[in-house]
């Protein structure tokens, strides 16, 4: 949520309207399926551009590390573009941070598949991780990931 909100910012004095879908580390619901579904109504209301979902990955072990993004299966039409979007997220992470670069995936995940708008969904790191829960505990490293992410809303808005 601190990502988001810092990316929230860094958007916002670039003179991009962002509707965020939450902004408290609060649920709409505790049913996991109602909240998804609320977080996908605010975002098909607001008709953006561009919906992106960001998130801090968890697996059982602790040796799993690194980003991966994803975009919806079976892209077509505007839905391409969040492989664009995703592509420059990956480009700028991989470049950037020193952590593992586990890809862009497609999956079916609610938030990207039911959207309106092209979407990719970022997994900044494994909190499962020791040293990734360490760096994202850092307020400096978190800035890092939303200066990041901002760059890559920039070169997708300016794209030619």
């Amino acid at each position: 949520l601190d990502v988001s909100l810092r990316l929230r910012k860094i958007l916002q004095d670039m003179g991009v309207e962002v509707v965020m879908t939450r902004t408290t580390d609060v649920h709409f619901s505790e049913d996991v399926d109602d909240d998804l579904m609320h977080r996908i109504a605010v975002s098909n209301k607001a008709r953006p551009d561009f919906f992106l979902s960001i998130h801090s990955n968890w697996h059982p072990g602790q040796d799993a590390r690194g980003f991966e993004v994803y975009v919806g299966r079976h892209l077509e039409g505007n839905r391409e573009n969040g492989r664009i979007m995703a592509s420059e997220i990956r480009s700028l992470f991989k470049s950037s941070l020193d952590t593992e670069d586990r890809g862009i995936k497609e999956a079916g995940f609610k938030v990207i598949k039911l959207t309106d708008a092209p979407s990719a969904l970022v997994e900044l790191e494994f909190i499962s991780n020791p040293a990734g829960e360490r760096e994202l505990g850092d307020a400096l490293h978190r800035q890092k990931l939303a200066d990041l992410m901002g760059e890559a809303v920039w070169r997708y808005v300016t794209r030619r």
